[in-house]
């Protein structure tokens, strides 16, 4: 016989950042990279470049397009990841605006948009 529990759990909606919500160090750099990321790899993926192709587009070394595509980004700088973007061929537009939230009027937002190739 199976016993049920009427435990509440609670549920608590994520913000745009999983890494301000899990307190993470530096959560803004690290969204902001994994945003960057994210494109790159959909832009590598959608032109079906082998890593090798990759790297000699954007001008560095297999084993950092590995790393790349693994999300092991503490190696790479965001203005780096901007490089890689452009290196194949695409814009970024950075939009900076006020946060919605009153509490925090004064700070700005940074989002990063693309359009895969």
């Amino acid at each position: 016989m199976k016993k049920t529990s009427k435990e509440k759990v609670s549920v608590k909606e994520a913000s745009h950042n999983l890494f301000v919500d899990f307190g993470i160090a530096e959560a803004t750099e690290k969204n902001a990279k994994v945003q960057l990321a994210v494109a790159i790899n959909e832009i590598i993926g959608a032109r079906h470049l082998s890593q090798k192709d990759a790297a000699e587009l954007m001008n560095c070394t297999q084993p950092e397009v590995s790393s790349l595509t693994r999300y092991k980004l503490k190696i790479f700088s965001i203005e780096r990841l901007i490089d890689f973007l452009l290196a194949l061929d695409n814009d970024v537009e950075i939009t900076i605006r006020p946060k919605h939230d009153a509490k925090r009027a004064a700070k700005t937002s940074v989002t990063l948009k693309h359009s895969a190739a």
